[in-house]
């Protein structure tokens, strides 16, 4: 895969080849994954996974929350 750093007005964004616009800095400090116009300082457009020693947290795109506490 081939990765392209291309700007967008004042914008970053890190875009894979074949894929649309894959993560886009914003020059006002939001963050984008899978959305080039991110309304907020981090947003995940699809299915978010975060993990911790000790929680599990997944966000679906359809909205839905599933947190898995381990130990």
């Amino acid at each position: 895969k081939r990765w392209r750093i291309v700007t967008s007005t004042n914008d970053l964004r890190f875009t894979e080849s074949g894929v649309v616009d894959t993560i886009t800095l914003q020059a006002g400090g939001n963050v984008g994954i899978g959305t080039t116009a991110p309304a907020s300082k981090m947003e995940v457009a699809g299915t978010f996974n975060a993990t911790s020693s000790s929680t599990q947290m997944l966000l679906n795109s359809n909205g839905d929350v599933t947190i898995n506490l381990k130990g």
